[in-house]
């Protein structure tokens, strides 16, 4: 079996019942998935999950990341204040296309995408 990409996962509070469904997916399907959080529906500050993932994809620890939220631009500013992240919006998913990074979801317009810059 070939070796599955480590992802990182975080959200903030409108995203936290679609991440959690992700999890289980991305799990049944053999990848190695880390949890930043949040935990529950309650109100959060997306920063505190945004630095974190970017951290773990910046030092190598996850090889990809998705974040999740309503809009997803908060987000996407915030992870582009991390040196080696960009953030740009997409609409389309390809694993592929994407060497290193971040691939954010906007549950209520589009999909983003982040990756790291070397």
């Amino acid at each position: 079996m070939d070796k599955k990409l480590r992802l990182g996962i975080g959200c903030d509070h409108a995203g936290f019942t679609y991440k959690e469904e992700l999890i289980k997916l991305l799990k049944n399907e053999g990848y190695e998935v880390t949890d930043f959080g949040t935990h529950s529906e309650q109100s959060v500050d997306y920063p505190d999950y945004v630095h974190p993932l970017c951290n773990a994809i910046e030092t190598g620890k996850d090889d990809l990341g998705i974040l999740l939220c309503g809009s997803a631009n908060g987000v996407a500013i915030t992870a582009n204040k991390h040196q080696h992240i960009r953030a740009a919006i997409c609409w389309i998913m390809n694993w592929q296309a994407l060497p290193a990074g971040i691939i954010m979801l906007m549950l209520f317009a589009y999909l983003p995408v982040l990756w790291r810059w070397n």
